[in-house]
C-alpha cells in the first residue's frame, strides 16, 4: 500500500511497547478496506528530497470499523517497538 497519509503521536503503554494511528488520506480514489496490510510496514518518506532513504515508522496490525465517511484508522506498532522492544525480545529468546 502506498498512500499519503497522517501519523498520530505515539502512546506508549505500561510495558514500553508504542502504539499509533495511521489516516490514509486518498479521498474517493483509496481502497474500502485495509484487509490484508497486517504485518506490512508503514514507512515515511521525505516528500521534499528523494535522496533520504526510507523510514520503518510502525508494523499496521489492525483497522478500525469504517467511519461515516467511509476512513478506516489503521492502528499500528510504532519505531519503538520494532527497534528496542522486539529486537530485545528476539535477542533473549535466542540468547
Amino acid at each position: 500500500m502506498f498512500a499519503p497519509g497522517e501519523i498520530s503521536n505515539p502512546v506508549t503503554d505500561e510495558e514500553g511497547f508504542d502504539r499509533f494511528e495511521y489516516r490514509c488520506n486518498h479521498g474517493d480514489t483509496g481502497p474500502n478496506t485495509y484487509q490484508g496490510v497486517s504485518g506490512g510496514g508503514v514507512w515515511v518518506f521525505d516528500g521534499d528530497n528523494s535522496a533520504l532513504l526510507p523510514l520503518l515508522a510502525g508494523i499496521a496490525y489492525y483497522q478500525s470499523d469504517a467511519q461515516q465517511s467511509g476512513e478506516r484508522v489503521i492502528h499500528c506498532a510504532g519505531a519503538k517497538s520494532i527497534y528496542a522492544k522486539a529486537l530485545q525480545a528476539a535477542a533473549q529468546r535466542w540468547e
